[in-house]
């Protein structure tokens, strides 16, 4: 399977590449989503999300990623769908 971490920085990935560029499970990323916390999800289709690989390094590596209070809502929101 190629490093998707040397993929183009604004490319999106899947949730289960993110999750395994972050170590945790998918669950875990959701849970995380779902608090405004972590690489912001963006919707690809009904049924599927991605994000931004330069997102998801940041998150790795450290750095503080601020979700806009529109993102937070997005998420409280499907939290309760």
């Amino acid at each position: 399977m190629p490093d998707q971490s040397s993929a183009v920085p604004d490319r999106l990935i899947t949730e289960r590449a993110t999750a395994e560029i972050l170590g945790i499970s998918p669950d875990t990323l959701r849970r995380l989503g779902h608090r405004g916390q972590g690489p912001t999800r963006r919707k690809i289709s009904p049924r599927r999300v991605g994000y931004k690989v330069s997102e998801v390094e940041a998150y790795r590596d450290g750095k503080s990623l601020e979700h806009s209070p529109r993102d937070r809502g997005r998420s409280s929101q499907r939290a309760r769908e």
